[in-house]
């Protein structure tokens, strides 16, 4: 069994030990909320101080904007999602750095060692990058698998490309599978749509950091979307079969608000999966191309409609731990539906993100609750209930519910700013709405609904509450108006 050992060889700690056999990532500080809780007597650490990503035997470390800086190696780690050269010119973005055995890391007065085995695995000091094939240190053979840092950095900016080159590619001893993309000319590189059997892929729609997303036809002539998602280390057998035992237990999510999963297939390190089609896009497109908040009744509406269905998938024990305005989307008849159902979680439990949060959730920490960064492994239906209220509370005011300032580290924001009650950022909506989303979008997860049935039930009844009542005032005003033609208080 590979696993990552983090011992304290000098300072308060000293001896100190932690044992890390699974996929998870720990905060290390002197804020109660820390895994690792360091001394608190320190003064030279921070409340967070730094962020171990973990999936034995690869490990990585992030800096979460301290005082007084984390060292691996002697080495001073860049902070925040941006970070400033010496010359005060904008640096590369930063999401961390990968840990090779026996690597020392500092912080304040204490010194810590992290240690890597592996049954059956040689470790070496150097390992290929499975993109790029340059060198990498890496403390273990089965991590040379994983992408170098500047690839890692590509593939969250222009996952097309990365996905074109690495289907393409012998670099990870896999087979080349060029017959996966439509022939390149006369478009472009990032232009070029993949080949599923059966599928006529007709347009791009989207795309995010991990994959893309297109639009195609069956044979039959009905639209589908397929997703392609890209695996973030090379793929063995048992990773794959994994993967596909995970997806099957997603076709049981048969509702008419969750989009449905039709099959599912994969070439080389790309992964396919044909879906219901959507025409009305997302809800965070729709917003966008409008280019102002959603009228209140239209967004409570749509976040309904998906909660509707996460309400379905939590009966049945699953939680979907991606909730946000790109997977709720819209049918045909504009209602709202949840989408990507359990894909990041399966792809991340198979072992195909490569890492959790820089692998499958770079870019939606403006969604995620605060207890997905300290209990990973412990999320629960109360998690998607923040993460569908920061949904609406965004599609009401076009802005996140903590505040995500430019040079702060997205995940430093995460933990340590406290939320902004909805009513601060739109006055004029009714206070028994900005209740309800304040709610759901509590830190501490007693706080919130118990799970999306919950959730979706008190928002309906604080619609009916306000229609009701609007109504009531309407009638008074207008009694030659019939009260069935009285709107509602949340438009």
């Amino acid at each position: 069994m590979a696993k990552v050992t983090l011992i304290a060889i000098d300072g308060p700690m000293r001896g100190k030990e932690w044992h890390f056999t699974a996929a998870d990532t720990w905060v290390f500080g002197r804020a109660p909320d820390c895994h690792g809780r360091l001394d608190a007597s320190d003064g030279t650490l921070s409340r967070h101080h730094f962020l171990l990503e973990l999936r034995p035997p690869s490990a990585r470390i992030r800096d979460l904007g301290s005082r007084n800086g984390t060292f691996v190696d002697g080495q001073r780690l860049l902070t925040g999602a941006r970070a400033e050269a010496s010359d005060g010119a904008e640096a590369t973005a930063v999401d961390g750095v990968s840990l090779s055995d026996g690597a020392v890391i500092r912080v304040g007065v204490s010194r810590f060692r992290l240690s890597v085995s592996a049954d059956g695995a040689e470790r070496g000091g150097v390992a290929s990058c499975a993109s790029c094939g340059s060198p990498m240190p890496i403390g273990d053979d089965a991590d040379a698998r994983a992408r170098c840092d500047r690839c890692r950095r590509e593939a969250a900016t222009n996952p097309v490309a990365v996905t074109l080159s690495e289907t393409t590619s012998n670099s990870t001893g896999q087979s080349a599978r060029d017959d996966f993309w439509a022939p390149i000319e006369p478009r472009a590189a990032a232009d070029r749509t993949p080949v599923i059997p059966g599928l006529e892929v007709v347009r791009k729609l989207g795309q995010g950091g991990t994959g893309v997303v297109y639009e195609a036809v069956e044979g039959n002539g009905a639209r589908v979307a397929v997703k392609v998602l890209l695996a973030r280390v090379a793929v063995d057998a048992s990773m794959r079969a994994m993967f596909f035992r995970e997806i099957d237990s997603l076709r049981e999510l048969d509702h008419r608000r969750v989009v449905k999963l039709l099959r599912s297939g994969s070439t080389g390190l790309a992964f396919w999966f044909v879906m219901e089609h959507c025409p009305g896009g997302s809800l965070a497109a729709m917003i966008h191309r409008a280019g102002r908040p959603l009228e209140p009744k239209r967004a409570v509406s749509i976040v309904c409609d998906a909660l509707e269905g996460l309400a379905f998938a939590h009966a049945k024990g699953m939680v979907h731990r991606d909730v946000k305005p790109g997977n709720v989307l819209i049918d045909d008849e504009g209602r709202g539906k949840i989408g990507d159902f359990g894909l990041a979680k399966s792809f991340d439990r198979s072992g195909l993100a490569g890492f959790t949060m820089t692998g499958s959730f770079a870019g939606t920490f403006e969604f995620m609750p605060r207890e997905q960064l300290t209990k990973y492994r412990e999320v629960r239906p109360s998690s998607d209930v923040y993460s569908a209220g920061a949904t609406l509370y965004w599609a009401l005011t076009r802005k996140t519910v903590v505040d995500f300032l430019p040079k702060l580290d997205p995940i430093t924001a995460l933990l340590q700013c406290p939320a902004v009650a909805l009513e601060e950022r739109a006055p004029l909506l009714p206070r028994s709405l900005c209740a309800v989303v304040n709610r759901a979008c509590a830190a501490d997860p007693s706080e919130r609904y118990r799970d999306a049935g919950d959730a979706h039930h008190s928002i309906i009844v604080v619609v009916s509450i306000a229609t009701t009542s609007e109504a009531r005032t309407r009638w008074r005003r207008r009694p030659e108006r019939p009260l069935s033609l009285a709107r509602s208080a949340l438009r």
